[in-house]
């Protein structure tokens, strides 16, 4: 794939919602019970606001402990899974911790015919745009059950050709609540496991993950910098994304060999650059040498001062990921 398209993908379905309703999780079902609002959650809007909350989430009870996902890996490096909407084989979604909502394509939306769910107002990395809410049903991958679920409409054909699949949908932050999540983006794998009989591995470390914004967020520090959050976004298949006031503020860009670039997602292409930092640390760990895309954008989801930077696959494919929304935890196993 061409580089420049390289970079300007590696944050595409980093979807996250002005205004959403308070970002809840429901109940669930034994054995599986999802916190009704997880730790630092963003301050929510009121109650009157567009409901992008389903109804309830459950983890089959009747499922094994460990339950292991069909999946693929796009063009792109993303990965992909097969969930059903109302019960309904629904073509490959990418797993994407960086949506703060599950999406579905708009063709296979009208396909099955789900209900509007009324206007809403989408922020990506490229700025914000309206779309539309679509309510499903069900939404079934694994031992995972979404009920009666608003799902964000999006037109994703365009990004077939990058993909080298037909791409029917993203999915997003309700679905990683009543689950704990092995993931190895190499092999590539994605395990479910059920937090009440989940043990982490020997010599495995947990380390606490933040809820902002519907998006789980980590602790980390930029060559030696002062530390701040960052996004964690399996849906991007970056390395880091510096936001552009970090960018500004740690002068990254100061005597560093960048090359122009372009990044995006919902709201268009920005301008950015690309080039290396020596080190990242993120979950005790650093990484040396990371590929690094610079932000200069001026609004959009890299343009914003609360978080200094977003952390994609490049960064993550060197370890096994797990993460576990329902204690906010996160731990990087080394690969063996």
């Amino acid at each position: 794939m061409n580089e420049l398209w390289k970079a300007a993908l590696a944050g595409m379905f980093a979807v996250t919602l002005v205004a959403p309703a308070r970002p809840t999780l429901g109940q669930t079902t034994a054995p599986t019970t999802v916190p009704s609002k997880p730790n630092n959650a963003a301050a929510a809007a009121d109650d009157d606001d567009a409901n992008v909350t389903p109804k309830s989430i459950s983890f089959d009870a009747a499922a094994p402990a460990s339950v292991e996902l069909e999946v693929a890996r796009a063009t792109s490096g993303h990965l992909l899974v097969r969930p059903k909407v109302n019960g309904e084989e629904a073509g490959w979604f990418i797993f994407d911790t960086g949506a703060g909502i599950t999406c579905i394509d708009k063709a296979l939306a009208e396909k099955l015919n789900l209900p509007h769910g009324g206007e809403i107002t989408a922020s990506g990395m490229g700025g914000e745009r309206k779309t539309n809410l679509r309510q499903a049903k069900s939404v079934e991958f694994g031992p995972i059950t979404l009920h009666d679920a608003p799902l964000l409409e999006l037109d994703l054909k365009p990004f077939q050709i990058f993909m080298g699949k037909p791409i029917a949908g993203v999915i997003g932050y309700e679905c990683f609540g009543a689950a704990i999540y092995e993931v190895d983006f190499d092999q590539p794998k994605i395990i479910v496991h059920d937090p009440a009989r989940y043990e982490l591995p020997a010599g495995g470390e947990w380390t606490d993950l933040s809820i902002v914004g519907r998006r789980p967020h980590v602790t980390g520090s930029i060559e030696g910098n002062a530390p701040g959050l960052f996004v964690l976004d399996i849906g991007s298949n970056s390395a880091l994304i510096a936001h552009s006031p970090t960018v500004e503020r740690f002068k990254l860009l100061d005597g560093r060999e960048t090359k122009r670039s372009f990044s995006g997602g919902v709201g268009g292409l920005k301008a950015s650059r690309s080039g290396t930092v020596k080190t990242l640390k993120i979950c005790g760990r650093e990484l040396a040498d990371v590929e690094t895309t610079f932000s200069e954008a001026k609004e959009g989801a890299t343009a914003k001062d609360d978080t200094q930077g977003t952390i994609g696959v490049g960064a993550l494919r060197a370890f096994t990921l797990i993460v576990n929304y329902p204690k906010n935890k996160i731990a990087l196993l080394p690969k063996k």
